[in-house]
């Protein structure tokens, strides 16, 4: 009886859960903070959070996929 043996691959470990948690956090906090800043008529720095934020999901939303298709080619026989 002849056995097939099979590679397997095992993705590494990544950091981008962490930054998107961070960006969601920073989301989090920017609009809590601009809807107050709205209500009490005062210019704040919420917006200016949110917006960051938003940048920070989008960079990591494009470099985690990035990362993705570059180990996908790697692995193509």
């Amino acid at each position: 009886m002849t056995t097939k043996e099979y590679e397997s691959y095992y993705v590494p470990q990544s950091h981008w859960p962490i930054v998107g948690a961070i960006a969601l956090f920073l989301i989090a906090i920017g609009a809590a903070n601009y809807v107050t800043d709205i209500k009490n008529q005062t210019n704040g720095f919420g917006g200016y959070i949110l917006i960051a934020g938003i940048a920070l999901v989008i960079f990591m939303v494009l470099w985690w996929f990035s990362n993705v298709i570059n180990e996908s080619m790697v692995w193509k026989v």
